[in-house]
């Protein structure tokens, strides 16, 4: 059936599995906090502000999105998900990664909901549930390698190799995104 899908959305299809295998688990993110020296009650805590800020940075987000264009936001989003993933790779001090989880919030807000509304635009409606639901099936598909490899790296290499292969995805992504998607919006 992938001859039913325009060559658009399959383009973004490898985009956002090339960025999928940047992802981990967030887990990852409490391990760093640990690591520079918080408590699990610091690190719970700090994880709750990260999702206050994602909360309350998604409607602004939104709107920017719907001012400059989602396209612009996604790949803005994906390159601060990678700037913030070397940021952790290479943050020694407590105040940092906190600044970095507030900064993560801010790349969370932004790409959930124009990354979603900017795929919605790339398909016809006929094709909108089956579509959708590929995308979420690759997606999910590579969360698990994803997750798997940055474990492995951050356990046999170090954490510092970890977050910089995340970044390097993250920015490969970024860049495959302006180079195969059309720089026009749909919206």
């Amino acid at each position: 059936r992938f001859k039913n899908y325009s060559p658009t959305y399959l383009r973004f299809l490898i985009v956002s599995g090339v960025f999928t295998l940047a992802l981990s688990s967030n887990t990852f993110l409490l391990l760093k906090l640990k690591e520079v020296g918080f408590s699990d009650t610091q690190s719970i805590f700090i994880y709750a502000l990260y999702n206050l800020s994602y909360a309350l940075i998604a409607y602004p987000l939104g709107a920017l999105a719907d001012a400059l264009g989602r396209k612009r936001l996604v790949v803005w989003s994906l390159a601060l998900y990678g700037l913030v993933y070397v940021g952790f790779g290479f943050a020694t001090q407590a105040w940092l990664v906190v600044a970095l989880f507030f900064i993560y919030g801010v790349y969370s807000a932004g790409f959930e909901g124009s990354s979603r509304a900017y795929l919605a635009e790339l398909i016809p409606s006929e094709e909108k549930a089956s579509a959708i639901g590929l995308y979420h099936t690759v997606n999910g598909l590579l969360l698990l390698p994803a997750s798997f490899v940055f474990g492995w790296l951050w356990q046999n290499v170090s954490a510092r190799a970890a977050f910089l292969t995340s970044a390097s995805l993250a920015l490969l992504a970024a860049l495959l995104f302006i180079i195969l998607l059309p720089q026009k919006d749909h919206a």
